[in-house]
């Protein structure tokens, strides 16, 4: 079993038409932390992290994790 588990989705979490992406992390069988990722225009690029953290457990919020999250939500739009 791994020690920690990235599970990602699209799913119409609001109500604009377009799919958003569902991250969710897991430690063991626990989950750590869920966000949804959504883009502000229709079929726009993915650009609001809707909950944030401290991704790379450096301390703070910043925009390095927010342009992470989005990073990994961008590249799991692009699997078909």
């Amino acid at each position: 079993m791994a020690t920690k588990e990235l599970r990602m989705s699209q799913e119409y979490v609001d109500d604009n038409r377009s799919p958003d992406v569902v991250l969710e992390i897991y430690k063991g069988r626990k989950l750590q932390f869920a966000t949804f990722v959504t883009a502000s225009k229709k079929n726009g690029p993915y650009d609001t992290v809707n909950v944030k953290t401290d991704i790379d457990g450096d301390g703070d919020m910043d925009r390095q994790d927010e342009k992470t999250i989005l990073d990994l939500a961008k590249a799991f739009s692009k699997f078909k």
